[in-house]
């Protein structure tokens, strides 16, 4: 939904609201909500670029589609990639952004 569509949503709920406490929260719309750009969501303001959607970009349960899509910084998988930790000194890495360090060595593994 665009913008001016989900701003004419909240009017009109503010509106039906008889409750003259009701306030309309405008930090960003809910983990789910469509979105084009990370500032448009919530906190952790991810704008999930796998489905267009906010994400909380959790490891082992958000889909991806880059790291910046995950709150660890790694976003793994070919076919549906997911948001994973960073791997400890020692561990198999195909990249730098694979380890905690930021350094996979040239044998594959987490320096």
């Amino acid at each position: 939904q665009s913008y001016l569509v989900k701003l004419e949503m909240l009017f009109d709920q503010s509106r039906s609201n008889r409750d003259s406490t009701a306030t309309i929260q405008m930090n960003g719309w809910d983990i789910g909500s469509k979105c084009t750009l990370d500032s448009q969501c919530t906190s952790p303001r991810i704008c999930n670029d796998w489905n267009d959607e906010c994400s909380n970009g959790q490891s082992g349960i958000d889909t991806c589609w880059e790291n910046n899509d995950c709150i660890s910084g790694r976003c793994e998988g070919l076919f549906q990639p997911k948001c994973q930790d960073k791997l400890p000194r020692k561990s198999w890495c195909n990249e730098n952004s694979d380890c905690i360090n930021g350094d996979c060595r040239w044998n594959w593994k987490c320096n």
